[in-house]
Order: structure tokens, then sequence, then C-alpha cells
């Protein structure tokens, strides 16, 4: 006992040694590694929340930025201005009391209107209308609009639940800026004329001048329009961002009302800087401690009114439960924690052995002895300490060496037959082909597993079966002659059918043989090896009936190759009795065929074979430009002059295609050339006929519209001169006179741009780039008509050498025909798309239409159909010039009744390919 104690006192202190010596460095780097990674994740944290916070702040400046927009936007309509500035005109010749005397009584009326949620009859309904239709567009995110003139008198509203006079308000002062006018936001507050939380944004109305303040527009904001760019943060399950001011006020929060947020001064300070940022602070007004938050002022820029958003500044915010925070830091540490136990078992193991391994010898010795004593000479003592006691040990071991060689001998033998038993059997069992024995009665004693996955039974399943119990019905009497052959010769092969448990089937091939008794000769069992051909069987049948297509199509070769045969005949009857010379030329543009058309200039088929095509060619006809052009492998229409037999100059129009072989090479042309001479000849009789007709239209509609406004004037001339109009009177025909010049320099303007037909100044072009520059120009026009626009731009629209200038006012000129085709209500649609190698752009309406008998007429000089005044009949006229010059062409679809498509073909290959006026 004294002894084991010993042993165990010594076995404890060298556990403990090993125990500190490797468990002391190692906490020391998990401790140092934890406050790494903690840091880390903070940094790392508080910059995501501060881009978050940013990105916050981003959005609500863009919201607000677009409806200070759409306020600017709106008081530049000439609708609101002229409301205001009648609205300003009803003050003149009236002082400072009699202008207060009727805006109270105007005042008094508007509260006194029977019903509040409508409008009283004194209310411009025209420019109310106007302006609640462009309410409706915004209806979700705003509450109304509003507009007052110049002394904060209410002019229109799109609702009627809004006071009539805001002249004495902070707001509407701020914003009128002693006439200066500056736009306004106002801080988010509680309305409750509508129940809920709005932002005022107002901005000036000026004259066409931009200096005088004639009235204020008015958007009430939803607060819901802020809560949606703040609730779009959001980080795992607590966090979020959030809205405040800078004196702490909470304005929109997802999580909490207003007044569930505990704001300090503290964090007030932290996050009122002017640059964003995150910090850690203690409280972070959502019952969170030591909180990572982010933080970003939202610049609305310097040019608000002064008392903008009550004075102050808005900062968004954005932070999380610290729990959730730094849970990946927690897990850490529970994991660093559980590594720290884990090492320490490790360590306190590795000291068990070692100190087992230190005092084991001596306790082996001392049983080594008493077991000698006791006369065990078969007890083996192992020690290998290399002192005397090894000694002893070895002499304790020699006495019984003889014993433990023979026992050792027998192990190695028993090992070397467990190992080729294990060997054979792992052989076996995972062999890839399907293995089983069968005793002398047809039933299993052994199945492998490759079998028994491929069957799906199970082993003991598998022993309780015969052979024909996996195979079909009517199967088993050639199972049974399989049985009955392999015990009569040994050996035996057959294909047949096994079925799985699940009743799929599977043909198998098996090659069997017997093992007989030597000294009795009966069948002790059968070996048989199953191979699964279900997959040599599928291809077999594949290559039956592949066979069985081949010699179908072998029949279809032979019908089509005298269908060819004939094919051939008829087409070279076809080109020899062709009306038009047709050739093919090779690669070094020598003829190759020419059929017996080119007779009719004087040549022989002979004569050509192998000649340069060129030498047919007149000489203006031979230059390099020509040449380039066949060989563009392309097809090609062209006009040349050929040189017949006896030296007649033919005009001819050419047709051009390549021919290409497997390979997509270029091997040479395919022509077709018809002669066009005497074709030219009337086409040039009819040309001068029509210029001569042409001019004398133009010149009947030069003087037909200029003589219309000089009608006019001479006419407000006539009652001028008279001197009996009044001054108001006299204003009138003086403008009705510069109408009428306008119109005169407008007409010659354009028929000086008609006329000149410069060339366009080509450079790449982003087609969609031009249709949204002409569409802001335009969209004062679609909304005072009330006409829906729709946009199918392809993005991936390739650009064009184009005359951008030119572009915009082809363009312009097809969108405000549209417009003026509709006459309020409809739409159009403007798309854009790549077609046969051109730039296609569509600018279809659901207006009027054009009658079928007018289509030819369309772009002729001064032809309209719209009334006097309102077109001068070059718009379309001057446009086809354009896209001519591109090389494009405009195409016309319509229907009277059912609107208009007019479609602008732009070559996107810089090479301008000559196009002819199609409508």
């Amino acid at each position: 006992m004294k002894l084991w104690s010993r042993l165990h006192s010594l076995q404890r202190k060298i556990i403990a040694a090993i125990v500190m010596v490797g468990l002391l460095p190692l906490t020391f780097s998990l401790i140092l590694t934890y406050v790494e990674e903690r840091r880390a994740l903070r940094d790392t944290i508080g910059a995501n929340f501060k881009e978050l916070a940013v990105g916050a702040a981003s959005r609500v400046e863009m919201q607000v930025t677009r409806v200070i927009s759409e306020a600017r936007q709106l008081a530049s309509t000439p609708f609101l201005r002229t409301a205001a500035t009648e609205a300003n005109r009803s003050y003149a010749g009236k002082d400072e009391p009699g202008i207060q005397s009727m805006i109270k009584d105007w005042q008094q009326r508007w509260r006194e209107r029977e019903r509040r949620s409508e409008f009283p009859i004194f209310i411009n309904r025209i420019v109310t209308n106007h302006l609640i239709r462009w309410h409706d567009i915004r209806r979700a995110d705003y509450v109304g609009i509003f507009v007052t003139d110049s002394r904060g008198a209410l002019v229109v509203s799109s609702i009627p639940q809004v006071e009539y006079f805001y002249g004495k308000t902070a707001w509407w002062q701020a914003v009128f800026n002693g006439g200066r006018g500056q736009p306004y936001v106002s801080d988010l507050y509680f309305d409750p004329s509508f129940g809920a939380h709005v932002l005022n944004v107002s901005v000036p109305i000026l004259e066409e001048d931009q200096r005088t303040v004639v009235g204020v527009v008015t958007i009430l904001l939803r607060r819901d329009m802020l809560f949606q760019s703040i609730s779009a943060v959001t980080i795992g399950a607590t966090g979020h961002a959030m809205l405040m001011t800078s004196d702490g006020t909470p304005m929109i929060c997802p999580v909490l009302a207003p007044e569930g947020h505990a704001i300090t001064p503290a964090l007030v300070r932290e996050v009122t800087l002017p640059k964003a940022g995150w910090v850690v602070v203690p409280e972070d007004s959502h019952g969170g401690r030591n909180s990572i938050v982010g933080f970003s002022p939202v610049r609305l820029g310097d040019q608000l009114a002064p008392g903008s958003l009550e004075g102050k500044r808005w900062v968004a915010l954005v932070r999380q439960d610290p729990a959730e925070t730094f849970a990946p830091l927690n897990q850490l540490l529970g994991k660093v924690a559980a590594y720290g136990v884990l090492v320490f078992a490790v360590l306190w193991g590795t000291g068990t052995v070692v100190a087992r391994r230190l005092a084991r010898p001596i306790q082996v010795l001392h049983e080594g002895a008493q077991r000698i004593g006791a006369g065990s000479l078969d007890h083996q003592v192992t020690v290998q300490t290399g002192d005397e006691i090894e000694q002893l040990a070895v002499a304790f071991n020699g006495m019984a060496a003889n014993l433990k060689q023979s026992f050792g001998q027998l192990e190695r033998r028993m090992a070397e037959i467990r190992r080729l038993e294990e060997k054979y059997r792992d052989l076996i069992e995972n062999s890839p082909e399907m293995i089983h024995q069968l005793n002398k009665a047809g039933q299993f004693v052994h199945v492998n597993k490759t079998e028994l996955e491929k069957l799906g039974y199970s082993l003991e399943d598998m022993l309780g079966m015969r052979l024909w119990d996996i195979v079909p019905k009517g199967k088993e009497p050639e199972i049974l002659a399989y049985l009955e052959q392999l015990m009569a010769q040994g050996r035996g092969t057959i294909e047949t059918v096994f079925l799985t448990r699940d009743g799929q089937p599977i043909d198998v091939e098996i090659h069997a043989t017997a093992l007989f008794d030597i000294e009795g000769g009966g069948l002790v069992y059968s070996r048989a090896f199953v191979r699964d051909v279900t997959q040599r069987k599928l291809l077999e049948q594949k290559v039956q009936r592949y066979t069985a297509q081949l010699e179908e199509e072998v029949l279809k070769v032979r019908e089509r190759t005298r269908e060819i045969e004939e094919t051939k005949n008829y087409l070279e009857n076809l080109l020899e009795n062709a009306n038009d010379v047709i050739y093919t030329l090779d690669a070094d543009q020598r003829f190759t065929y020419v059929n017996s058309k080119v007779a009719t200039w004087g040549y022989r088929k002979e004569d050509l074979i192998g000649r340069p095509y060129l030498s047919l060619l007149s000489k203006r006809h031979r230059g390099r430009r020509l040449k380039s052009t066949l060989d563009i492998g392309a097809k090609q229409v062209y006009e040349v002059e050929v040189m017949s037999r006896t030296g007649e100059a033919r005009a001819v129009m050419v047709s051009v295609s390549p021919l290409r072989d497997a390979e997509d090479r270029v091997l040479g042309v395919m022509g077709i050339a018809r002669d066009i001479t005497e074709t030219k000849k009337l086409e040039r009789q009819i040309r001068n006929s029509e210029k001569l007709a042409s001019i004398g239209k133009l010149g009947a509609g030069v003087a037909h519209e200029i003589n219309n406004p000089l009608g006019g004037i001479l006419n407000c001339l006539y009652n001028l001169r008279k001197g009996t109009l009044p001054p108001a009177r006299q204003e009138e025909y003086l403008a009705s006179m510069e109408d009428g010049l306008r119109r005169v320099q407008k007409i010659v303007r354009q028929l000086l741009e008609f006329s000149q037909q410069h060339e366009p100044e080509l450079s790449l072009t982003d087609i969609n780039g031009v249709i949204e520059r002409v569409l802001v120009l335009t969209d004062h026009a679609l909304v005072a008509n009330r006409i829906r626009l729709e946009k199918r731009l392809q993005p991936d629209l390739p650009a064009v050498m184009a005359d951008r200038h030119m572009m915009e006012q082809v363009l312009m000129n097809l969108i405000l025909n549209a417009i003026q085709a509709i006459k309020g209500g409809g739409g159009i649609t403007i798309s854009t798309r790549v077609e046969e190698g051109a730039c296609a752009i569509d600018v279809q309406d659901t207006g009027c239409g054009i009658p079928s008998q007018l289509l030819s007429r369309i772009f002729d000089p001064f032809f309209t159909t719209k009334g006097v005044g309102e077109g001068t009949g070059l718009g379309l006229s001057v446009s086809l010039g354009i896209v001519e010059r591109h090389g494009g062409r405009i195409l016309v679809e319509s229907e009277a009744g059912k609107g208009a498509t007019f479609t602008v073909c732009l070559p996107l290959s810089r090479d301008r390919a000559t196009v002819g006026r199609a409508s």
C-alpha cells in the first residue's frame, strides 16, 4: 500500500507539470486572440453601420430633393404661374387695408362653405383639375398640393382640407423671402386635418424673368415616403435605421414609437458631427448598452430658406442590439472555452500516459517478483529502462523464451489465415459482378453485397429463396433446365431476367461452375457469376433500330439524288432562258459562267468565260471604289455602265450575292444584270415633269402660307390707323401683328432649312439618350393633353453614326405631330430596336390616323391636314430629308381612326446605304 501511494503521488506531480506547461501559453494566446477579434469585429461592424447610415441618409436626401425638384417643375408650369399672376392682379389699385379686408372676406367665405370636403364655386376649376391630376400621379406619397399668391392667399389646391390664408405663417414668409424666394422644407409634424405626420416642401413661383416671386407651391409630403427609405435598412433580427433631428428628437423609427426612445445628450453629441462615422455609446436609445451606432447627416443643400427644418439638422442612425452584434464573438468565446477544456483534457491524458510510463517499470518489477515467487514461470516482464532492472527482467523472461516462440509462430500463422480470409471475402463481397452460391436444391446459401444491392433484398430474405423465385413467371422451366445442365456438365451459362424486390426487370448473364463431393460424387454447391447486361441489351436494340433507320435514309438519299438531278436540269433551263443576264465570278472576279442572254450585248458565252468582269464596264466604272465594293462578301445592289460589243454604253442594274463554301469562306459571287437603259430614259422624263410640278406646288404653298398672316397684319394696320381704338384693343392688335410676323418668319426659316439641305455632322450617337432629351422638352405638352407615354427602349442598343441635333429635330417633329393627332386623352409609345442591320425608332400614337389616299403626299412640302396656324407642312418634309442624308428612311403605317406609326430606320454600319423614300 505504501508503494502504491508513492507511485500515485509521482504520477500526480508529472501530470500537473505537463498541464501547467501546456495550458498557460495556450490560455494567454486565446485571451489575446479574443481581444484582437473583438476589436476587429467592432471596427468592421462600425464601418458597415456607417455605410448603411450614409445609404439611408442618401435615400432621404434623394426623396426630399426629388420632391423639391417636382415642386419646382410644377411651379414652372404656365397654368399655375398664370393662376398666381391673375390672383395678384386682383390686388391692383387697392391699398394695404383694402387688400387685407378682401383677403379676410375670401377667408370667411372659404371657412363658411357647406362641405369641408368640397371646393367652393369661386375656385378656378380648370387649374384645380390640372393640379388634381398632377396630385393623382403621386397620391401615394403626397397628402396634397396647394398654391398661394404673393400675399399668402390660397389660389388653387388639389385637396379642400387646407386653410385659405398662410401669409402670416413663418414657413410661408421664409419661402417668399421678401419677394426673392427660396425653397423651404419644414420639420416633420402631425397635422390633425389629415390625421397623419406630414412634411411641408415649398418653392416660390417666379415670373418668366425668374426674378419676381408671384406665388408659392406647397407639397404636403407623407411621412411614409421617408419611412420607406429608413425601414429599408435591416441588419439581422434587431438591426435597423432611424431618423432624428440634431436636438435629439426621434422622427422615424420602424421599431419604437417616438416617445419610446430614451435619447441621452451624450448620444446626441456623438452622432451630430458634420461628417458620417460610427461610435460606441453607453445608451443607444433602444435599451442597448455599449452599442455600436453608425450615423450620417442628411445634407439637403445650402439653398434652403432660413428656418427650414425648424433650424435643425437631420441625422440618420443605424444601430443593433449589442447581444446580436457581438453574438459571433460570444459564440467564438464559447468555442474557445470548449477548445480550452478539450486541450486541458488532452494535456491531462498525455500527462497521465507519460506518468504511467515512468512509474510502470517499478510496479511491473514488483508484480513480476511476486509472480515468480508464486511459481508462475510463464509470466513475461517487459522493462526497458537500460539499467539493472531491465537486466533482471531479461533474465526473468529467458525462462519462457521457447514457449513464447512457439506461441508466436502459431499466432503468425493464424493471422495470415485471417488476412487471406478477409482479402477473399472483400474481393467477393465488393466485386462489381453479382456472385452467389446455390446448394443442390437450388437454394441460395450465399449472396454478395453487389447482388443484394441490385435486387434490393436483404441477406436473410435471399437465404430463404430459390433461384427460380427471382425470375418472371414462365421462365421457371428455363432455370430448372439450366440447373440440370449444371449438375450434369459441371458448368453452365444462361441469359435470363431477374426481378428486383420492387418488380423491376434486370437482364442478366449467368456463368456458373459446380463443386462435387470427391468421395460421394454428389453436388456440394454451385458458384455463379452474374453480370447485368441490361445496358448491353438496350444498346443492341438501339443498333438494330439505327440500322433500320440507315436503310431508310439510304432510300431517301437515292430519291433525293434523283430530285436534285431533275432540279439541276430545271435550273439550267431556267438560267439559260431568263430575261436577265446571270453570271458567276471567281475570287479573282473572272467569269466562270454566263447565260445566253449576254448575246443581247453582242457577246458569246465563250468570249466571256475567264475574262475579267471589269473589262465589260465603261472606263468611269472601273475605278477602285467599285472594285472594293465587289470585294465585300455581302449582298450588293448597284448600277453600272456596260459596254456592248459594238461599243454602245448600256445602263445595267446589278444584284450580286457571295458564294460561300462549307466553311463560310467566299469563293466568288453570283450576279443578275438587268438592262435598264430604256427605263432610265423614261424615268428622266418623268422626273423632269415631277420637278416642274413640285416647284409649282412649293410656290403656291409658300404664297398661301405667307398671304394669310399678311392679310391679318394689313387688317390690324387699317384699324390702328383709324385712331379710334382704346389702348387695350391696340395692344391686342399689336400682339396679333407680332404673331403674324413670327409665323411668316417661321415659314421663311423652315423654307430655308428645306432648301439648304446641308450635310449632317456625323458622330457616334446614343439614340436612347437623344429620345430621353426630346421627351424632357415635350413632357409639358404630354401632361397638358393628358397623354399617356410608354417607352420600350432596347437597353443594349448600339450607337449609330448620326448628327445628334438633326435627329433631335426629327424626333421632336414626330412626337409633336403625334400629340396634335391625339388632341387630349390617348397614348404614345416610343420604342427602339435593332432590325436587319439598322436601328429602328418607332413613334406610335392612338390618334385620328391618316387616310390612305393622303399617305403618298404627307412628305410633300407645305402639305398639311392641320388647321390654320397649327402647322406649315414642312416638318415631315424636312425630317425625311434629314433621315435620307443619314442613309436612312422613314416608314409610315396608318389607318384612319386607328392611329399611326412612324418608323425611322438608321444604318448601323458607317457606310450609308442608299435608300429610297417609302411610306
